[in-house]
């Protein structure tokens, strides 16, 4: 929950609102670009659990995805403590982890909406990111020049439906980088 204004606008507004628009029985898409140890995919999956129910109204699919092998082994054992929790309301941390010691353990309910999967953002895309509806790409584009980055916003701009949503970290800017 480390941006919580884009969490707030997605429990609020911005996932009510895809639940509206789409067809009855589609899923709303969501690709964690970049999503390091999971923190912000299971952020994810709680935001869509707050605001669509449990189980959901509706499939939610978080696709999560890294280039680090290891950052994805943490990110599929779910356990957390310290500072990647200070963000994390109380009610949620009871609601959606078990206590193990000093750690947290994400629960089934928010772990059953995320699949973690490597990829290299710096090559071609699978056919799983055609079509997703909101792209979490935060604090990942400062890593890189800018013919990169700009490479890599309009390779996302191609998999965003119309209406889709692409979400930067509060250090990242598309201005001078990509005007579509």
């Amino acid at each position: 929950f480390r941006n919580g204004p884009h969490f707030q606008a997605l429990r609020n507004v911005l996932l009510p609102e895809l639940h509206r628009q789409k067809p009855a029985g589609a899923p709303i898409r969501i690709w964690s670009a970049g999503c390091s140890t999971g923190e912000e995919a299971y952020s994810l999956a709680i935001t869509a659990l707050e605001a669509l129910g449990q189980p959901p109204a509706r499939p939610v699919e978080i696709w999560a995805t890294d280039l680090s092998e290891p950052a994805l082994q943490k990110a599929l054992a779910g356990v957390y403590r310290g500072r990647t929790l200070q963000n994390v309301p109380d009610a949620i941390a009871q609601r959606y982890f078990t206590s193990q010691g000093d750690n947290l353990k994400i629960g089934a309910a928010a772990r059953a909406l995320v699949r973690f999967e490597q990829l290299n953002l710096l090559e071609a895309f699978p056919r799983a990111a055609q079509g997703v509806d909101l792209i979490f790409c935060q604090n990942v584009t400062i890593y890189f020049q800018l013919t990169t980055c700009r490479e890599l916003i309009a390779r996302f701009y191609q998999c965003l439906p119309v209406g889709g949503l692409l979400f930067l970290g509060f250090s990242e800017t598309l201005w001078n980088v990509f005007d579509r």
